[in-house]
């Protein structure tokens, strides 16, 4: 029972005021799809996103690489408000997009693996947004990898949002991250430093007062460290919020062994008035490699023993689901590893999600 008014409690201490909160709208359906390339037949599909055009082909030498086109309507989100922002984001796209929206070109991204956004705060209307994605496979000497021995499937193949932010909020367009940085050092069984840095946008001309707050969250629940700091900092488009925290007695993060996660959980701040919130799950652990003995975790010797894995499937090429993610660590957990090479590109941050609950290295 105390444990459940614990829970309760921390949902009112980290509830914002006015009802202030991001969200998330997934664009999954509603999506049409044409080939584009020279000899193609111009035929509408309707399709899902993941989505990719090689599912069938893509173990074929000849598979399809060319131009093709993504269209979807969509209505703006009805969780949207005055004064926020929204942006659009794709967590991959293989392996040149060009995006429009309404008849506006946003923007350009280039390379399969990555993810990117575009606030569309302005464009966007309440009903009936047309979304156009040109995209292709086409091989490119500009665009990572320039060979390799596995098939470049070309589609929106990770999933697309529409991400609804406050006006002034811990920033989305620092190359798709979240906008906070938590860096370890000095962590072992006795105390973890760790150092933060959070990067804000959407301030006006008017100079307020920002901090932020960080509450770390224990795996058994309880709070370990809360901390408000308004060491200040500047870079080209945006401010940022700096913090050094030091947790005592940690309880590390030690592979399939003890998987613990402690939550992190950032307020951004403007006086007393709570403007954005995010939370993450991080292991606090250390490691080394020695020439001669190895791999050391947490200053214990780790054998590493484990798989290469690739995100595709057969009949799905790299448009998988989180249940094929799941799938796959469980498959790896079955044969018992303990670590894991994701070859050989960034892998969905699901997967990356996935590893450090199952103490995967």
């Amino acid at each position: 029972m105390a444990h459940k008014i614990f829970i309760v409690l921390l949902t009112l201490l980290f509830t914002l005021p006015n009802g202030v909160a991001r969200t998330s709208t997934s664009l999954t359906d509603g999506w049409s799809f044409v080939k584009l390339g020279s000899g193609q037949p111009s035929i509408w599909e309707q399709v899902t996103i993941p989505h990719t055009w090689n599912s069938t082909d893509g173990t074929k030498p000849d598979y399809y690489r060319g131009p093709t086109q993504y269209r979807c309507i969509f209505d703006s989100p009805a969780s949207s408000k005055k004064g926020e922002r929204t942006f659009l984001r794709f967590e991959a796209v293989s392996q040149d997009a060009t995006v429009w929206l309404n008849g506006k070109c946003l923007g350009n991204h280039r390379g399969a693996f990555t993810a990117f956004n575009f606030e569309i705060t302005n464009l966007l209307k309440n009903k009936r947004n047309e979304l156009i994605v040109d995209v292709t496979n086409a091989a490119d000497s500009l665009i990572m990898p320039l060979e390799g021995d596995f098939t470049m499937f070309g589609g929106i193949y990770r999933p697309v949002s529409l991400l609804t932010v406050p006006k002034v909020c811990f920033t989305l367009l620092d190359h798709a991250s979240c906008g906070i940085y938590v860096s370890q050092s000095n962590v072992n069984s006795t105390i973890a430093h760790l150092d933060i840095t959070a990067k804000v946008d959407g301030m006006s001309e008017h100079k307020h007062d920002y901090t932020l707050r960080t509450t770390v969250i224990a795996p058994d629940g309880h709070i370990v460290a809360s901390q408000r700091d308004t060491r200040i900092g500047q870079e080209a488009d945006f401010i940022t919020l700096n913090q050094d925290i030091e947790i005592s007695q940690p309880e590390l993060w030690d592979g399939i062994k003890h998987p613990a996660l402690h939550k992190f959980f950032f307020e951004l701040m403007c006086g007393d008035q709570v403007i954005d919130t995010l939370s993450q799950h991080i292991g606090l652990r250390h490691f080394e490699v020695n020439p001669h003995r190895g791999f050391f975790l947490n200053g214990q010797s780790f054998p590493l023993r484990g798989v290469n894995r690739h995100q595709d499937r057969d009949g799905m090429g790299w448009a998988i689901t989180s249940r094929e993610h799941r799938q796959d660590m469980e498959l790896i957990k079955e044969i018992g590893a303990n670590c894991v090479r994701l070859a050989h590109y960034p892998h969905s941050d699901e997967f990356y999600s996935l590893c450090d609950e199952a103490g995967m290295l």
